[in-house]
């Protein structure tokens, strides 16, 4: 599955025309996505910001739409282009070829993914949960499809950090 069917889907639904109606100036500002181990798409969310109240609205997109008031930003965020798009499949595959380099044969549980924009570019923010509680974080470009950041911890380390 790709971004843009994700996207297509909110945009043609009848409640978020509705909603677009009553907000024109809103523009997508992120979203989040959760594949389970069986690389399905468990959680789908699309979040848009507007700019006239400073206050976000989540549309999940699991069996229903549903809308949701997020908290307010401290910042305003950047809008991420309608035209963005990636596949989850081949994100997926980026991830498993990246463990593989780095020799981590734990098998994935759940895959985390948040998009966000930032300085006009589009990342894909990743916790890629393992067997054996292992957490990797990675960031990645969706300019280039590039993995720019790696850091594999131990669910342990959080634990010994929190007593100290």
């Amino acid at each position: 599955m790709n971004f843009q069917s994700l996207l297509n889907e909110l945009l043609s639904s009848e409640k978020f025309k509705e909603f677009k109606k009553k907000n024109p100036k809103v523009y997508l500002c992120s979203g989040f996505f959760i594949i389970n181990e069986a690389k399905e798409l468990e959680k789908k969310h699309l979040d848009y910001y507007a700019p006239d109240s400073k206050e976000a609205f989540g549309f999940k997109l699991e069996s229903f739409l549903e809308i949701e008031k997020l908290q307010k930003f401290e910042k305003v965020p950047e809008e991420i282009p309608r035209t963005s798009d990636f596949d989850f499949g081949k994100i997926r595959e980026l991830i498993d070829k990246k463990l593989n380099e780095e020799k981590i044969k734990n098998k994935i549980t759940k895959i985390i993914f948040s998009l966000q924009r930032l300085n006009s570019k589009n990342f894909l923010i990743v916790n890629v949960f393992l067997s054996g509680l292992i957490l990797v974080n990675m960031k990645i470009s969706l300019d280039n499809k590039k993995i720019i950041d790696f850091e594999k911890k131990s669910i342990f380390s959080f634990i010994r950090n929190k007593k100290s």
